[in-house]
């Protein structure tokens, strides 16, 4: 089918984009050590700003020493670093460390390049229904 063709070109695009990024402010071996996961885990504190570790647990659904397992790997690895809480002693807030905020930072960076060719290639009216058409797929996907 063309769809799935065209899809599958797209993807690979961005994840080679994405993996070429990566690469160009990581040392290979740094690059190989990370995880698809613990670059999950590292975009979703970035963009959850300042979670706890039990906003994490809550948001993925997953047990509270689940995150902990992997997010004390990225504290030893220097991408998190973890503060305590003013308001409550016993819990502590996460945030990237500039080494986490680069990797981060390499991997928008290609999703921004990505819309911006979008956005310049289609006009406004292909734009609107490139939109619509997104919003219909993305509200059917499995959450």
């Amino acid at each position: 089918m063309e769809i799935e063709k065209l899809l599958f070109e797209i993807i690979d695009f961005i994840s080679n984009s994405t993996k070429e990024n990566k690469e160009a402010v990581l040392s290979e071996d740094e690059f190989s050590r990370l995880t698809i996961k613990q670059y999950f885990y590292l975009d979703l504190i970035g963009r959850m700003k300042e979670p706890t570790f039990t906003d994490l647990a809550e948001t993925l659904k997953i047990t509270k020493p689940s995150v902990s397992a992997i997010v004390n790997k990225l504290i030893d690895k220097g991408y998190i670093r973890k503060e305590q809480s003013e308001d409550d002693q016993r819990s502590y807030h996460l945030h990237l460390s500039d080494k986490g905020k680069t990797i981060i930072e390499a991997e928008n960076k290609i999703y921004r390049a990505f819309s911006l060719h979008i956005r310049t290639t289609l006009n406004e009216i292909e734009q609107e229904q490139f939109v619509h058409i997104m919003k219909k797929i993305l509200k059917t996907l499995p959450r």
